[in-house]
């Protein structure tokens, strides 16, 4: 794959030391160009992952060549709830508390955020059990299981 990369950015790749195997649904790694950009990859071998990365490589092509743009753009955006933004965003983690007290200065919650907050993670954990398996059943359990005990 690294020689992939490397032919389709013009560029030689260094791989960095860095793990983001946190997650069960994609390894990926963090590359370093020979212009001392980072580029993250997500690798993943389940079937059907070659049509999404070649749909993904696609927008690659087309960023790169215009050789503007330097933000790689989620396919999966929609118009939403801000909450549902932000409850997506403390879902992974690995954004600092600093983020998060900026962010509700500007945009305050509204009463019921917290329990909302857990319906946002519902429908992820739900969509990851269906799409990659038995390691989302007891998160998606657990919040599920918190929700019902919110409203009771």
């Amino acid at each position: 794959m690294e020689n992939e990369l490397e032919n389709i950015l013009n560029t030689s790749l260094t791989k960095l030391n860095v793990n983001i195997n946190e997650g069960c649904i994609n390894n990926a790694s963090v590359y370093q160009t020979e212009e001392h950009k980072l580029l993250f990859v997500k690798e993943n071998s389940k079937p059907g992952s070659d049509k999404m990365f070649n749909g993904e490589l696609e927008g690659l092509k087309a960023i790169c060549s215009t050789n503007t743009i330097l933000v790689i753009f989620d396919p999966a955006t929609f118009y939403g709830h801000h909450e549902y933004d932000i409850a997506s965003i403390s879902l992974f983690g690995g954004i600092s508390k600093e983020f998060f007290e900026a962010y509700f200065e500007k945009i305050p919650k509204s009463n019921g955020f917290e329990n909302r907050k857990l319906l946002y993670h519902l429908f992820h954990y739900l969509n990851h059990w269906n799409h990659f398996g038995g390691s989302y059943v007891d998160l998606t359990i657990n919040t599920f299981e918190s929700l019902l005990n919110a409203y009771s």
